[in-house]
């Protein structure tokens, strides 16, 4: 079941992929802002459930995330893939099978797929840009 899930996570990061490829500066934008997203997503869920206990954990992961993304926007996109692929970490790491239970069962599959799709994008815009030695956001 692991496998349909990384799939639809996968397409889904195809979609959102697609729709924002040709903004440029505004895309690396959006998909730092779309990191701090996915981390602020398990708060959501432990807010939901009412989970004090896993809360700080939770909230502390935006922070970490935060990291990333920002010095994204001012050093290098290398640290957006780097940011992306951590995430897995975090997927696998504490939420994998909806562990501690306010995670729904199917989501962080879904978030692996979707993670490993937009760090690969990145890697791929990044080698492609340097490769035509022109690159700018």
């Amino acid at each position: 079941m692991l496998g349909i899930e990384i799939i639809v996570g996968s397409i889904a990061a195809g979609v959102v992929i697609f729709a924002v490829r040709k903004r440029k500066k505004a895309e690396l934008i959006f998909w730092s802002r779309a990191l701090i997203i996915v981390a602020l997503i398990y708060v959501g869920f432990a807010l939901f459930a009412a989970n004090w206990e896993w809360l700080p954990t939770e909230v502390a992961s935006v922070l970490i995330y935060g990291i990333p993304a920002g010095l994204a926007m001012y050093h290098s996109p290398w640290w957006l893939v780097l940011g992306w692929v951590a995430h897995v970490g975090w997927d696998v790491g504490l939420h994998y099978g909806g562990h501690p239970g306010f995670v729904p069962h199917w989501y962080p599959g879904a978030c692996i797929g979707f993670d490993l799709t937009v760090a690969g994008y990145w890697v791929w815009k990044i080698l492609e840009a340097k490769q035509k030695n022109k690159f700018s956001l």
